[in-house]
């Protein structure tokens, strides 16, 4: 490894003495810097911005994934090597228009994580609308991308009516009651109808009387002995064992 690199040194050296091709120094072998292996045929070598060499395809398979990891940056794989890789690399290695959007997409996600004071993101999911922030103006704002309107200050579906600390407290609420609703639902309790007390009933009787005294079918919530209630007494689940 020692020597290989000590000839990619040397060549550069050369290259960058004499402004020749790095073809032109064939005569001493080098290996693709990602794989190891050596050159067979000048149209498998692909040459990097930095002026280091690999074979076309591993370089291709690299990127490749570092793009499906949505990489920020991207930079040479040789060892020792920081420089960053042209975006401009990425046509020549074949990628499409699709795959090189993904890259500035990731490198313009990056840059307002960096600077949330001055950029900002549309919420809205799958809303690619980034822009700058006007601190002048009022936080509530309007995307015309995917016509939703918002609140800056708190990353929030718009608000004019409350401040953020009013809002995101209405907002808890409603997502506890939410998550109330599921829980009582989940336990099959019922709401007594007339002062609205939850009841859960474990065994027994369909026959319930709340603690405000009203009397009611725990199975269909009308009032207890309603001509309108068919209910039976018990459920066959629940009959008394002789």
């Amino acid at each position: 490894m020692k020597q290989m690199e000590e000839e990619l040194i040397n060549q550069k050296n050369i290259r960058e003495k004499t402004g020749l091709p790095i073809r032109r120094f064939y005569s001493v072998k080098i290996k693709c810097l990602i794989c190891l292996d050596d050159f067979v045929k000048d149209d498998e070598i692909f040459r990097t911005n930095c002026g280091d060499t690999f074979h076309k395809n591993c370089i291709q398979e690299l990127i490749g994934n570092c793009l499906k990891e949505r990489y920020q940056q991207l930079f040479c794989p040789s060892q020792g090597c920081k420089e960053k890789l042209s975006a401009s690399l990425l046509p020549k290695l074949g990628f499409n228009y699709q795959q090189i959007n993904i890259y500035f997409s990731a490198q313009l996600e990056e840059l307002v994580l960096k600077h949330q004071n001055r950029f900002s993101c549309c919420p809205t999911l799958g809303c690619q609308n980034i822009f700058i922030i006007n601190q002048k103006e009022s936080p509530q704002f309007y995307c015309e991308f995917c016509d939703k309107k918002y609140c800056l200050r708190c990353k929030s579906d718009s608000h004019p009516q409350f401040t953020c600390e009013q809002f995101q407290q209405s907002k808890n609420k409603e997502n506890n009651e939410r998550e109330f609703r599921k829980l009582v639902e989940n336990m099959n309790c019922k709401q007594c109808t007339n002062c609205g007390a939850w009841i859960f009933k474990e065994k027994g009787c369909n026959h319930m009387k709340c603690k405000c005294t009203y009397e009611f079918c725990y199975k269909c919530g009308r009032k207890y002995r309603h001509p309108d209630c068919k209910c039976p007494l018990f459920d066959r689940d629940n009959l008394p064992q002789p």
